[in-house]
């Protein structure tokens, strides 16, 4: 017979010395929340991507209608050219 704490490990299982069983129920709930989040997740990274696309879209209608992405890339142009030989 195996004496209890001659190895560290117990001489029973943990519901033996608790007095209960492993709660199933409780368990199967935890899995069912898991699987929820995951898909909440993915409606929160589609919801970023929407705004991005906003964003960009607001972007690109300001940058036509001020005619001022021509005079960004003539300037950047300006200036590499300023460190050619």
């Amino acid at each position: 017979m195996r004496q209890a704490g001659s190895d560290n490990t117990p001489p029973f299982p943990a519901s033996h010395r608790t007095g209960r069983q492993p709660d199933r129920r409780k368990e199967e709930r935890m899995t069912r929340l898991v699987s929820h989040e995951e898909g909440q997740a993915t409606a929160e990274y589609a919801l970023v991507l929407i705004a991005a696309a906003a964003v960009a879209l607001a972007l690109i209608i300001w940058a036509t209608s001020t005619d001022s992405l021509p005079s960004l890339f003539e300037a950047a142009v300006r200036r590499v050219r300023q460190y050619m030989p």
